[in-house]
């Protein structure tokens, strides 16, 4: 028998939004922030990330993003000590037949937990290594695909023409195609009186921008290029630019949990009572009749009394009682952050 590759994602094209632009800016408005600061930890392009939720939860429709909070379609394989969650999905293996098969899924708290276990999922696997890094939107896409993240043949262009038509680089902040093969840049900065060449290292995991500023180019230097001291002109220093003031924007997640089954009573079997004959040797009987045959028999003498007639049984009484797993919490929805 033919063994099937293992995949997360199946690109299966969930449900559209087209006709609810409202829904679609709140998705974009939640997931957006949350992919571009985990670029600025992991280095993988946030309109990637944003380009896959979308696809792969039919923009936090489907049943995984609603009852697990799983926006990625991730597999919950051997490498996953968490939640699971138990679906049916669509794969195909050969390139052009879809076959229906039940598998299990990563499930999460939040979105922004989705979020964060998604790009460390990348990370840790080495078949992603050209996906980490990459600058070009188009490149990852199809470098994604290529690690078998999906079975969809189609994958690729899914996400990037999302990416194309909701303008998703804007996540990406300022990123340049650079070539990653290139850890250094050097600089030349002329000013009237200096002509100093500074070094800068790109480290893609911070994915640190660097805007060239070219000789002969009078105008400011913008507000975002980080500033460095020149320690080999006494005085000629820069301040770090200040930070921007980031607002949280808290969301709340309730509560989970699940309900049990208690037993109140245990199920028994009740002794039914009737009026009857009782013998000195501990025989019983119902009917006159044989209460004489058996005195006649014995010889001995008899009384009425109680005697047992059956049992009747009674099943046993249960209650559903609420179990707590997670209690609730609210998280920032730009940032992640947690309260």
């Amino acid at each position: 028998m033919r063994k099937q590759k293992t995949t997360e994602g199946c690109g299966r094209g969930p449900p559209s939004l087209e006709e609810n632009p409202m829904e679609q800016r709140k998705f974009l408005a939640m997931v957006g922030p949350l992919a571009q600061a985990d670029m600025q930890k992991s280095g993988i392009l946030a309109s990637l990330t944003v380009a896959q939720a979308i696809l792969e939860s039919g923009w936090g429709t489907s049943e995984l993003a609603t009852k697990a909070n799983a926006l990625f379609g991730i597999k919950a394989d051997a490498r996953w000590s968490g939640r699971a969650y138990s679906k049916d999905t669509k794969e195909c293996y050969d390139g052009v037949t879809y076959a229906t098969i039940t598998a299990l899924f990563r499930a999460y708290d939040s979105w922004a937990e989705s979020v964060a276990g998604h790009s460390a999922f990348l990370l840790a696997n080495k078949r992603y290594a050209a996906v980490v890094g990459e600058r070009d939107y188009k490149a990852a896409c199809k470098a994604i695909k290529a690690a078998g993240y999906a079975t969809d043949p189609g994958y690729p262009q899914k996400l990037i023409g999302l990416i194309e038509k909701y303008g998703l680089t804007v996540y990406d902040g300022k990123a340049e195609q650079e070539d990653k093969t290139s850890m250094n840049i050097s600089i030349t900065k002329k000013t009237s009186t200096h002509n100093t060449t500074a070094a800068y290292r790109w480290d893609k995991r911070a994915v640190s921008l660097i805007l060239e500023r070219r000789a002969g180019n009078t105008s400011s230097q913008p507000a975002s290029k980080p500033s460095q001291s020149n320690t080999g002109n006494a005085g000629n220093t820069a301040s770090q630019p200040a930070k921007p003031v980031h607002t949280h924007t808290w969301i709340t997640q309730p509560a989970t949990g699940h309900y049990i089954t208690k037993t109140i009573k245990e199920a028994y079997d009740e002794p039914i009572y009737v009026t009857g004959y009782i013998f000195p040797d501990g025989y019983t009987c119902l009917t006159p009749d044989e209460a004489v045959d058996h005195s006649v028999d014995s010889g001995l003498g008899y009384r009425t009394g109680q005697v047992q007639n059956g049992t009747k049984h009674h099943n046993a009484e249960t209650q559903q009682v609420w179990v707590q797993d997670s209690a609730a919490y609210q998280y920032c929805s730009g940032c992640g952050a947690r309260r």
